[in-house]
């Protein structure tokens, strides 16, 4: 396991972190605002993206 295979494991985890709002004891709760609904979108659109760039990749296009 190399540090690329780590790298993908800690941006699958904050990612995720990110998508389900989750946060520190103690923190603020941002869950529910708009700026982490514009977050969300902006990261589903990055998915998306990048999901069609791996499909085109390994389709030999």
């Amino acid at each position: 396991m190399d540090w690329l295979f780590w790298l993908i494991v800690a941006v699958v985890i904050a990612g995720l972190a990110a998508i389900f709002g989750l946060q520190p004891k103690g923190g603020r709760n941002v869950s529910h605002t708009s700026l982490m609904g514009v977050g969300r979108v902006v990261l589903a659109i990055f998915l998306l993206i990048l999901a069609y760039a791996v499909y085109r990749a390994r389709s030999g296009g």
